[in-house]
Parts: C-alpha cells; structure tokens; sequence
C-alpha cells in the first residue's frame, strides 16, 4: 500500500512493487498533453526515459 495525504484527506493505493525513490526536477507538460488534472508534470530519469509525475492532490480528491 502506498498512503497518500492531502491537507485534509488521505488515501491509500495498492501497489505491486515500489522499484525505489528519487529525486528530482519535476518540469510542467504545458499545453503539450491537454488538461490532465491527475499530472503535475514530468521529469527526465538518469537512464534518459521519461517519468510522468502524478498529482498526490488530485488523486486523494477522487
């Protein structure tokens, strides 16, 4: 289970595995994708592939 907490709420979602963590440099997607409320943006991993970033937020809202 991964826990995910707002201001107000908290969720919890099952998951199969968690690889690890990082951090990094999340960028916006801008116009690019459309409005996708459930993504906060995007980020470029050492390997060179592309990770979306989901919004905590939104999906504790759901």
């Amino acid at each position: 289970m991964v826990i995910v907490r707002s201001v107000d709420k908290i969720a919890a979602y099952a998951v199969d595995e968690i690889i690890g963590n990082q951090e990094v440099v999340i960028k916006t997607l801008g116009t690019y994708l459309g409005a996708m409320n459930h993504l906060s943006g995007a980020t470029i991993l050492g390997n060179g592939k592309v990770a979306l970033i989901l919004d905590a937020s939104y999906l504790v809202s759901l």
